[in-house]
């Protein structure tokens, strides 16, 4: 079985190629190791949900990503927001004078929280065609209805009367009402912590308008919520998510374009843009500028693979024991800057409050199993990174000559019963195993083969990283 270092550079490699491009810095690149059909061509709708999908993603520090998007930069950026306090002057009087105000706030949000959940209890009755056990969620919706439906729903409530006449009746109760408190709140917080204080009050109150689960958001059209959150399909349902978007000038116009020529290029027997050559005779870059430590204690996925069709288990092509040459080229490439809109993401606040660390107990930036502060930046942090661009490529292929090729295990065990990879994006079943592809070219040669994706579709082939206060 082939070692770390044997499948490492030839991710190497191929950095290197891609990297030579203008306008990609190598030092950050991070190769996706599963195909990611990119859908930047075919609607507005899927075009907004995939930079979201990808612009909200903080993926593994790492030479590889296998493509997953666990979705959390817009959750960690807003709590790490709400958990940040300045260090304040020593004023025990205006510090009671100020839990006894943050005790109002949340009764009277409490309260509206109450209006909300009855609301939504009407909503389930009206749209929901079977309920959870506790009847408090859906889980089937009538056709076109969703959780995120109600937000449009509540939003229509709280211009109504009754709404009003409901709200009115808790400020009676509590004496004071939401923006009242809030003013007066924000006023002696100012006067505690100082004029930082008021720079986070501004950034909260800005992410929080990107929220689409906060109801408090009372935007007065929804031109105007657009500057916060972006509207994309799910389904069949149109939801609100935090408004993520290219960058740089970029625009699906040029995206567009650029696939048409591409494709163009591909038809007319053009040269590839991109070009690289491996060998197991090719050495590892130990590179001191590159952002990530390239060794065996970094997760790599393998780049040669056979897997066992059906079993969902794979093994590493140990092409250690052949001589042989590999050239994977694509007919061209094109980098994509994206990111949080800067309407409710402020990137000099992560660099104020970089050593910042005063959590409570019962954060999530806190180990309370360990009793420390979380790592929250570089290689082991849990807010480390951020996708700053996209490289999509069109038509991969791979030309593969190995020596001995007949009897080598990639064409006994690929030509029995199994598959093979590489980098995850050329990936074909053998004839026996699954029948012939209909997007990819297979040319059996007497020292090896050659596939060619032939499905007219660009791939997400790697990601430009943001790595955040670090080094």
């Amino acid at each position: 079985m082939s070692q770390p270092n044997d499948q490492i550079k030839f991710w190497q490699a191929v950095i290197n190629a891609i990297a030579s491009k203008p306008g990609i810095e190598r030092d950050n690149v991070i190769m996706v190791s599963k195909g990611i059909v990119c859908n930047f061509d075919p609607g507005i709708d899927e075009l907004n949900a995939q930079v979201v999908n990808l612009g909200n993603t903080i993926p593994t520090w790492s030479l590889t990503w296998n493509g997953v998007t666990n979705n959390n930069f817009f959750g960690m950026y807003q709590s790490w927001l709400d958990e940040i306090h300045p260090q304040g002057k020593d004023d025990t009087d205006l510090e009671n004078e100020l839990k006894n105000i943050r005790q109002k706030i949340a009764d009277l949000q409490s309260g509206v929280d109450g209006i909300a959940k009855s609301q939504y209890k009407n909503f389930l009755s009206n749209y929901c065609l079977q309920t959870s056990a506790d009847g408090n969620s859906c889980q089937t919706w009538l056709s076109g209805y969703s959780d995120q439906s109600f937000i449009a729903y509540w939003q229509k409530y709280q211009k109504s009367q009754e709404f009003k006449e409901k709200v009115a009746a808790l400020k009676q109760d509590l004496g004071d009402d939401l923006d009242g408190l809030q003013v007066k709140y924000d006023n002696l917080t100012e006067k505690l912590y100082g004029s930082d204080y008021q720079k986070i009050a501004e950034a909260i109150a800005a992410v929080r308008k990107a929220d689409p689960k906060n109801f408090n958001n009372d935007f007065r059209s929804d031109q105007e919520r657009n500057q916060y959150q972006v509207q994309v399909n799910e389904g069949a349902v149109k939801v609100w998510v935090p408004r993520f978007t290219l960058q740089q000038g970029e625009t699906f116009s040029d995206f567009k374009n650029w696939l048409q020529a591409a494709k163009a290029a591909a038809d007319s027997g053009a040269d590839p843009d991109v070009s690289v050559e491996l060998s197991n005779s090719i050495e590892s870059d130990n590179s001191s500028s590159w952002q990530f430590a390239f060794d065996a204690g970094i997760p790599v996925e393998d780049f040669f693979i056979l897997g066992v069709r059906g079993s969902g288990s794979h093994s590493t092509l140990d092409v250690s024991k052949y001589d042989f040459k590999a050239t994977l080229t694509y007919q061209s490439i094109k980098n994509i800057p994206l990111g949080p809109m800067d309407t409710w993401y402020d990137s000099s606040m992560l660099v104020k409050y970089k050593d910042y660390n005063n959590w409570s107990t019962s954060s999530p930036f806190y180990d309370s199993k360990n009793n420390r502060p979380r790592d929250l930046w570089g290689s082991h942090g849990i807010f480390n990174l951020r996708i700053a661009s996209i490289i999509v490529g069109y038509q991969p292929c791979l030309k593969m000559e190995i020596s001995n090729w007949s009897h080598s295990e990639s064409h006994t065990v690929w030509s029995e019963e199994s598959d093979f990879s590489i980098l995850g994006l050329i990936h074909i079943a053998s004839e026996s195993a699954s029948g012939k592809s209909d997007y990819l070219k297979y040319t059996s040669t007497d020292t090896g083969f050659e596939l060619k994706d032939n499905s007219g579709r660009p791939q997400v082939i790697a990601i430009v990283v943001e790595p955040l206060n670090y080094p």
